[in-house]
C-alpha cells in the first residue's frame, strides 16, 4: 500500500512538473505570462489557455428572475438565439476578482451584444448588454457607451446584488442635439477638454479576445 501510495505521488508530480514546463515554453513563445495578461486566478488561468471550453454547460443564474440555468439554455431562450463568437478574461472594476466577457452574435449581426459573467459568493450572475451599452472595452475595464451622436460617453462597471451599475467617467449629454454639454465624473469641462479624455481612452491597450467555436457553447 505504501508502495503505491508513492507511486501515485510521483506520478502527480510529473504531471505538475510537465504543466509547469508547458506554461513557461508558452511564455517564452509568446512573451507573456499569466500576470501580464492580467490573469490572476487559476480556474481564469486555465480557462485563458485552454481549448475547447464547454462554456454552455455552466451554470448561470439569471438576476432577473433568479432562476440557475446551463448557459445555453439561456443564450437560446429567446428566438433567434444567441452566439458567443469571442470571449475575454478581465477583472471589469477594479476589485481583484476577474469576469468573463462574451461576445453575442445573432445570425449574421456579430455586434449584437455582450454578456459578463460576474461572481458573488458562490452564484455566477449573467448580465447581458446591447452593443452600443458596452463597446471598445479596454484593458482595464474601461469602455465606451452611446444613445446617440451627442449621448455618449466613457464608463466602469460596478456590480452588486446580481446585477450592474455603469459609472460615467466621461460623458457629453444633449437635449436636442445641438447644445451639447460635456463631462469629465461630474465636473463639467470644455469640448476640448473632453475629446483629450476620449483620444487618451482610445490610445489605451485593448484585452485579448479568443474565438469560441459553436461546439464548445
Amino acid at each position: 500500500m505504501k508502495k503505491s501510495l508513492l507511486i501515485l505521488a510521483a506520478l502527480l508530480l510529473c504531471v505538475l512538473l510537465t504543466c509547469c514546463a508547458i506554461r513557461r515554453e508558452r511564455d517564452e513563445i509568446t512573451g507573456e505570462s499569466d500576470s501580464s495578461r492580467g490573469i490572476t486566478d487559476p480556474l481564469a488561468s486555465s480557462i485563458a489557455i485552454a481549448q475547447p471550453v464547454d462554456f454552455g454547460s455552466m451554470e448561470v443564474t439569471e438576476p432577473a428572475t433568479g432562476e440557475i440555468k446551463p448557459l445555453s439554455e439561456l443564450l437560446g431562450a429567446v428566438e433567434p438565439a444567441r452566439s458567443i463568437t469571442e470571449y475575454t478574461i478581465l477583472d471589469l472594476n477594479g476589485d481583484g476578482e476577474e469576469e468573463l466577457i462574451f461576445r453575442l452574435a445573432v445570425g449574421a449581426n456579430e455586434d449584437y451584444g455582450f454578456m459578463i459573467l460576474h461572481k458573488e459568493g458562490e452564484a455566477l450572475f449573467a448580465n447581458e448588454l446591447s452593443y452600443r451599452s458596452f463597446y471598445e472595452l479596454k484593458a482595464d475595464g474601461s469602455f465606451d457607451f452611446s444613445s446617440g451622436v451627442a449621448n455618449n460617453g466613457i464608463g466602469r462597471m460596478h456590480f452588486a446584488s446580481g446585477t450592474y451599475t455603469v459609472e460615467s467617467l466621461a460623458r457629453c449629454e444633449s437635449e436636442d442635439n445641438q447644445q451639447v454639454d460635456y463631462f469629465i465624473g461630474d465636473a463639467a469641462v470644455t469640448k476640448e477638454e473632453f475629446e483629450a479624455y476620449r483620444t487618451a481612452q482610445t490610445e489605451k491597450e485593448s484585452p485579448t479576445w479568443r474565438s469560441c467555436p459553436a461546439e464548445n457553447q
